[in-house]
């Protein structure tokens, strides 16, 4: 009996140590601790270290897509198209004008002279490539950001004109920078002088039966004004007019001079065209091309000879002719920016 007794009492004492005691709740606390021994306990695992919440738990994943524009609800970005006119290159053979050619490729002949950076009293060099666009107006070089309804009300023309030259898209938009743009009916900067007005010749009063006699007096049509200077030979291999940038550009690197054509803001293009490395970092040596309005380009843009680069690869020095005096060599220093391209 002793001994049951006694096993008893040890049986309570152990029962009471599995539950434990909070002091400051009191007996309440002590019968929801016995109620919890009662039902399976969820325990949280334990992260041995955590990382730092970001502020803004709303993430959103933006991706590019393959044209550049962007999903998950963003404002799509405008895939930069490549303009493609059918600009052709002519060589000059012995006979040629640049009255005949333009009739020959039925353009203006302000239009053929303006894309080659000529003016209405050059004379053509046999053998000299010429660029040839496909219809009458003008030809640019796009620009960072250009797209083709800025350009066609910047040049008061429709933008349907410009897809159309251009072999565009109709949803084309933004325009891939350093390529050629046919502008169609855009007044050339090149401009025909007008000619000298005839004499008419005095016509006498005749009696009527001399006038019915008499031939019909016709006004000779005033003569028009064209340039149909036949084409000379080079005395060089150089084909650019001389006292133009272009002349002094092809005379430094003749490499580049036999492999470009057309006025110098046409250089950068048909340089790629050629398969020509070009890029936007200086060096020296290089053939630097200024678009119109760069650094005091003209309106046909500009291109120099790169002599030094500074150590930032920012600023460098050129050689040029026509900048600002025609036909005279001066120096410069330079700097890299928009509109500003380089042919190595």
């Amino acid at each position: 009996m002793h001994v049951f007794v006694v096993v008893l009492m040890l049986s309570v004492l152990c029962a009471s140590s599995l539950v434990p005691r909070n002091t400051e709740l009191g007996p309440a606390a002590d019968v929801a601790a016995a109620s919890a021994l009662q039902k399976p306990v969820i325990v949280a695992r334990v992260i041995p270290s955590t990382e730092t919440a970001a502020d803004n738990p709303q993430l959103s994943l933006v991706m590019p897509t393959a044209n550049g524009a962007q999903v998950n609800g963003q404002t799509p970005l405008p895939a930069a198209v490549k303009p493609a006119p059918e600009i052709k290159t002519y060589i000059v053979e012995e006979g040629d004008n640049p009255y005949d050619l333009a009739l020959t490729f039925n353009i203006s002949e302000e239009t053929l002279l303006d894309a080659n950076g000529l003016n209405a009293d050059s004379i053509l060099q046999i053998g000299q490539k010429l660029l040839v666009p496909p219809t009458s107006g003008v030809v640019i070089t796009t620009q960072d950001g250009d797209t083709v309804q800025a350009l066609a009300d910047q040049y008061k023309i429709a933008p349907e004109a410009i897809l159309s030259a251009n072999h565009l898209a109709t949803e084309a938009k933004l325009l891939l920078a350093g390529e050629p743009l046919v502008l169609p009916g855009v007044a050339p900067a090149v401009q025909i002088p007008a000619p000298a007005p005839t004499a008419v010749p005095v016509i006498k009063p005749l009696t009527q039966v001399a006038r019915a006699a008499a031939p019909v007096a016709v006004a000779p049509a005033p003569a028009p004004a064209l340039n149909t200077h036949v084409a000379v030979r080079s005395s060089s291999v150089n084909m650019f007019p001389w006292g133009q940038c272009t002349w002094w550009a092809a005379q430094q690197r003749p490499d580049i001079g036999g492999s470009v054509y057309g006025n110098a803001a046409s250089w950068l293009y048909s340089a790629r065209a050629a398969g020509l490395s070009t890029g936007y970092l200086p060096r020296v040596g290089a053939v630097v091309v200024y678009q119109p309005g760069a650094q005091g380009a003209a309106w046909t843009g500009h291109v120099a000879y790169v002599t030094s680069v500074s150590s930032n690869g920012i600023n460098f020095t050129i050689s040029e002719m026509n900048f600002p005096y025609w036909g005279r060599v001066t120096t410069r220093g330079s700097w890299t920016g928009p509109g500003v391209s380089f042919i190595y």
